[in-house]
């Protein structure tokens, strides 16, 4: 005859050790539909990728999570994508077992579809002696409310008697500032409306 013996053996849970967060992409426009792409890597304590492994993920408002809570592949990877209609820098942390790890996601306004949104008369009614400017502010943003930096906005009157400070002629083209304004100085030498 043959022998035969059975003993029980048993294996345990893995240990998450680390988790790298990465960004595949970053920079997306602030339209609520384009998406930034990150991907956590779980890891035991010899570097050996965890498949399986429960990925919870979190974001600083106004930031959307397209998956709150991913399981890992074969390679130990889960991946999210993020969007926003807020423009800035938002954290976005990935967290498996006791681990987590943290990474700041970028967003950007639309400059593609900019438009003025406030055009104000700030200062009115100077002297028409072509030194003291009458002031205005331009403000441009983009369809969901993000200020545009560096928007150029082009400047014109029809009027031969007024000049902007900056260009010294009634036409200019100016840039916004971080806020998405433009102050702009005009004088005129004659009283009139323009």
């Amino acid at each position: 005859g043959s022998v035969t013996a059975t003993q029980a053996s048993h294996f345990d849970v893995v240990t998450v050790s680390h988790i790298v967060l990465t960004l595949s992409k970053d920079g997306s426009v602030a339209d609520g539909v384009t998406a930034n792409n990150a991907m956590a890597t779980v890891t035991d304590i010899n570097n050996r990728p965890i498949a399986n492994s429960k990925v919870a993920w979190t974001a600083t408002a106004p930031v959307t999570l397209k998956n709150a809570e991913l399981t890992t592949d074969a390679s130990g990877q889960a991946r999210t994508q993020i969007v926003s209609t807020s423009a800035g820098a938002f954290a976005l942390k990935a967290s498996a077992g006791d681990i987590s790890a943290t990474q700041t996601t970028h967003f950007v306004a639309d400059n593609a579809d900019a438009q003025i949104t406030a055009f104000e008369v700030t200062t009115n009614n100077s002297p028409a002696n072509g030194s003291t400017p009458n002031m205005a502010l331009v403000t441009v943003k983009d369809p969901t409310g993000n200020p545009i930096s560096g928007a150029n906005v082009d400047l014109a009157v029809d009027k031969t008697t007024v000049s902007f400070a900056a260009a010294k002629r009634a036409t200019t083209t100016q840039q916004t500032d971080a806020n998405g304004q433009l102050r702009v100085s005009f004088t005129d030498t004659v009283a009139e409306e323009i």
